[in-house]
């Protein structure tokens, strides 16, 4: 930061971030994260069909919340857990959703 405070002419700018404060809250943030998207093998809880359907799901009852159907959430607070008999009504040829692998 000295360099470029004495000789600001040789930079065409500057990228400055700040280091994390707590690491080891975002270590447990992590840990958790990964603890809840997969079993005791370390194996993926839902597979990429799963996860794109519960997606699906997911935007379909809430993407109205915020007033313009895009195909985004925008409001996040607005957004209710998706039922597992919803995701599974609204594609029988994807693979059921397991009740033991989901948090709802």
């Amino acid at each position: 930061m000295m360099e470029a405070q004495r000789f600001p002419w040789d930079f065409d700018g500057i990228i400055a971030g700040a280091p994390s404060l707590a690491p080891s809250r975002n270590v447990m943030d992590w840990l958790w994260a990964n603890r809840q998207m997969t079993d005791r093998s370390v194996v993926p809880a839902l597979g990429k069909s799963q996860l794109d359907l519960v997606h699906q799901s997911v935007i379909e009852k809430c993407d109205l919340n915020d007033g313009v159907k895009d195909g985004l959430i925008g409001t996040r607070a607005a957004a209710t857990s998706i039922p597992q008999r919803s995701c599974a009504a609204r594609d029988a040829k994807a693979s059921a959703l397991p009740h033991s692998r989901l948090p709802w």
